[in-house]
């Protein structure tokens, strides 16, 4: 197949009529046409036309947007205030001051300190069971004689370390002539430091419940109670428990 140059050239020579002349240049033409066949394209036909834009800058078309999410403020985790209402004001946020007791009072204590066991109910609901709390364990020496080991390492909402020294304070106080806890001063005679963290309790006979009675009193720091007294220490009080009192604003 020869392409338009080479049939041009070939009916020109037909209408001069040279054919006897003509036949050698024909040749020669055909010749030329053979030699000049189509020419192949020296590049692909993908070069012949234009050329693709390069697969590195082509977006795939399937590639999401990526768009920024908003920037959002974090949350706090919990409240930070809380408000409790309560049927009535506690007489007193310290634990041996005043002339009576309530229950509200006794729902404050709770929360501003702590004793040395608690009780927490049995998972299968039959009970309770005694909880460790400033003490670590407890033993009996005698049917009289209760030996308890504090717990190292407690500190007070002022710093202070909790200690035997505070806990003899306390039950001092609950035994004196002016407490307001008669359960604790019916059961327990004295309180004896063994060292800075061992106490021993003397019971007024047997007491198979103390765990229940003087051993759930709340412990005050010595130092800081007795330096104020008890009236200024009750506007103020300090404890070792999960909630330090700030301000007291009554009614």
């Amino acid at each position: 197949m020869y392409d338009e140059t080479a049939f041009t050239i070939r009916a020109d020579c037909c209408t001069r009529r040279r054919f006897l002349k003509s036949a050698l240049g024909l040749s020669a033409v055909m010749l030329l046409g053979a030699c000049r066949t189509a020419p192949t394209p020296s590049a692909p036909a993908a070069t012949l036309a234009p050329a693709a834009a390069p697969a590195p800058t082509q977006a795939p078309a399937s590639k999401p947007t990526v768009v920024a999410a908003p920037v959002q403020e974090p949350k706090p985790s919990e409240p930070t205030e809380w408000v409790v209402g309560m049927n009535e004001e506690p007489p007193a946020v310290d634990p041996n001051f005043g002339t009576t007791t309530s229950a509200a009072g006794g729902l404050i204590f709770l929360h501003i300190y702590n004793p040395l066991y608690d009780f927490e109910a049995l998972p299968d609901g039959s009970g309770f069971r005694p909880k460790p709390m400033l003490a670590e364990s407890y033993k009996l020496i005698n049917d009289t004689t209760w030996e308890f080991k504090l717990r190292r390492g407690v500190k007070f909402h002022n710093a202070d370390e909790f200690t035997a020294e505070d806990a003899k304070y306390s039950f001092d106080d609950y035994i004196g002539e002016k407490t307001l806890r008669t359960t604790v001063k019916n059961a327990v005679e004295r309180v004896e430091i063994v060292d800075p963290y061992t106490i021993r309790i003397m019971t007024r006979g047997i007491q198979a419940g103390l765990l229940s009675t003087a051993g759930a009193a709340s412990m005050a720091p010595k130092k800081a109670r007795s330096e104020v007294g008890p009236e200024a220490f009750n506007q103020r009080p300090i404890g070792t428990g999960p909630y330090r009192l700030i301000e007291w604003t009554k009614g």
